[in-house]
């Protein structure tokens, strides 16, 4: 799904470089050569087929800290690394899911974590990186549902639409105690029937290993009731708002769904960019009762995008 908001006067950010624009009528989600650039940065990075999409992170030495989001790999990789069978014809789902305050300062962390394809059950992951590192292989023409499974979180349901995955991810587990207490700092009590929802707007990126800075400005509606929308208004500390407000690379990209009905299973998601953007996201995300469920969208200059 896109949503954008064009001015005549906006021009385009220099601060978010992009991927190389598709060319007009490309199949969404479609491994076409305009994804191949992104696909070839692991590629160079001597990721084996194995490590992706079948087992754990056996790269203990990655260069990014426990809390810290993955650091920007080489954007002019030859494309045909990309060609040699990593991830051959598939999409690559690439970032880091860690405790919400943090791998390193929380009682507990993401090791261990189960992930699993909701449409392929023998495809799985298993988190062994203290950074909270995954990679996967993944369908490349349809959005994808996946299932965190650690016994000190809220299980986490996450939609993964290919035409935002040229960015990483960047996932936060919230145990039922935090969860309990985020809610409760807000002036909400945890339904255990509902489920929180947790949409991150990052900027666009040329690289699976990098987050996106948040997209200030950003709006977030949901199609499914809440008990509110909330936004960390700075220090990690949330507010009501259902717009990014603080570019805090480790809390300013989420918007907070307190509460959501689960209804059918699923809720439609709009993000409303500022001027001049367009973004990337799931038309809708999975939800389950007593569950964290997540998406990623992914924004940049509305001129030159597509």
């Amino acid at each position: 799904m896109r949503t954008q908001a064009i001015s005549i006067h906006s021009a385009c950010s220099a601060s978010s470089p992009l991927i190389a624009a598709p060319p007009a009528g490309a199949r969404r989600g479609s491994r076409a050569p305009w994804r191949v650039r992104a696909l070839a940065v692991l590629g160079l990075m001597g990721l084996a087929v194995g490590a992706i999409g079948c087992g754990g992170d056996d790269n203990p030495g990655d260069p990014t800290g426990i809390d810290a989001a993955p650091v920007d790999a080489s954007a002019d990789a030859d494309a045909s690394a990309a060609d040699a069978g990593l991830c051959a014809g598939q999409a690559i789902f690439s970032g880091a899911y860690i405790d919400w305050d943090g791998n390193s300062g929380a009682p507990q962390n993401t090791l261990d974590t189960v992930i699993t394809e909701v449409a392929d059950s023998s495809n799985t992951f298993t988190i062994n990186a203290p950074n909270g590192r995954v990679e996967m292989c993944l369908p490349a023409d349809a959005t994808s549902t996946l299932t965190f499974a650690n016994d000190d979180y809220l299980p986490l349901r996450y939609t993964f639409d290919p035409i935002a995955n040229a960015t990483a991810v960047d996932l936060r587990g919230l145990s039922p105690d935090r969860a309990d207490a985020l809610l409760t700092s807000v002036g909400v009590t945890r339904d255990a029937a509902s489920a929180q929802v947790l949409i991150a707007v990052r900027q666009r990126i040329d690289s699976l290993d990098a987050v996106g800075a948040p997209v200030i400005g950003a709006q977030v509606s949901l199609g499914n009731g809440a008990a509110g929308s909330f936004v960390d208004t700075g220090d990690g500390v949330y507010g009501a708002s259902d717009t990014l407000a603080i570019d805090d690379a480790d809390s300013g990209g989420f918007v907070l769904f307190a509460n959501t009905e689960v209804a059918a299973g699923t809720t439609t998601v709009t993000v409303t960019p500022p001027t001049g953007q367009v973004c990337d996201g799931p038309d809708s995300v999975a939800l389950a009762a007593g569950e964290l469920a997540a998406a990623t969208f992914v924004c940049g200059p509305a001129m030159g995008l597509r």
